[in-house]
């Protein structure tokens, strides 16, 4: 689960549209081999999986997101489900901090 702010919603005339949402920093992000990468919060599009309804969500809307990542899809990552934050939610927008490798 991430939180954002949504930058562009696809146009529901364009199926290829694009959803962007400037994310906060997900420390917890996982490479290809499970190794823990960190994602700083960036600006990046989005695909949505099928049904996920954007009804209500307008750009500058914060919102609070499932990102759902399957490094072996073709498509390895895409929103699940989407739900609109208060207006006043504040968002940290900073680098990653990836928690420390285990130690074994």
């Amino acid at each position: 689960v991430v939180r954002g702010q949504v930058l562009a919603l696809p146009d529901p005339e364009d199926p290829e549209g694009t959803f962007s949402v400037r994310h906060e920093a997900i420390d917890d992000f996982r490479g290809v081999g499970g190794e823990i990468w960190g994602m700083d919060s960036m600006a990046m599009p989005f695909p949505l999986a099928d049904g996920v309804s954007l009804e209500g969500i307008e750009v500058g809307d914060k919102i609070r997101f499932t990102l759902e990542v399957d490094h072996y899809r073709d498509v390895p990552m895409r929103v699940t489900a989407v739900e609109e934050l208060p207006a006043d939610a504040e968002l940290d927008f900073r680098p990653a901090r990836p928690p420390p490798a285990a130690e074994g």
